[in-house]
């Protein structure tokens, strides 16, 4: 919602148009209409979102610095993790990265050492029930 002009143009191709409409749209003054847009390609953003009027604040929230990406690390690995891993190198090395993005790795890494280790148990299993 909300792309450039050829994007919208696809977006009303797809059934997008009413989504448009309403942002782009006049209330009836009888309801208040509180819109919060967000986006991680401002780049593209549909330039009649931005006239005056529209939105009356716009609020640009930076990628986070590496103290910030070395806290969104350590929040998703409440759970103790490997001694080896490093996390203050894991911030370090991700700079670009959104939030979402670290999340995900984090998740990600999660699922594998899940998988891992349920590998290694079976193995073990395997052996004691061989004896």
């Amino acid at each position: 919602m909300g792309g450039s002009s050829s994007l919208a143009y696809c977006d009303h191709q797809k059934g997008g148009l009413g989504s448009n409409q309403l942002l782009l749209g006049k209330t009836d003054g009888t309801h208040i209409v509180f819109i919060i847009g967000a986006t991680n390609r401002s780049d593209i953003i549909y330039f009649a979102l931005l006239r005056p009027g529209r939105f009356n604040q716009l609020i640009y929230i930076p990628l986070p610095d590496e103290d910030s990406r070395l806290n969104i690390f350590k929040a998703c690995f409440k759970s103790p993790i490997a001694k080896h891993v490093g996390i203050n190198a894991l911030a370090k090395y991700t700079h670009g990265f959104s939030g979402a993005n670290i999340t995900e790795i984090c998740q990600r890494a999660c699922k594998y050492a899940i998988r891992e280790n349920i590998e290694k148990v079976r193995d073990h299993l395997s052996c004691l029930l061989n004896l």
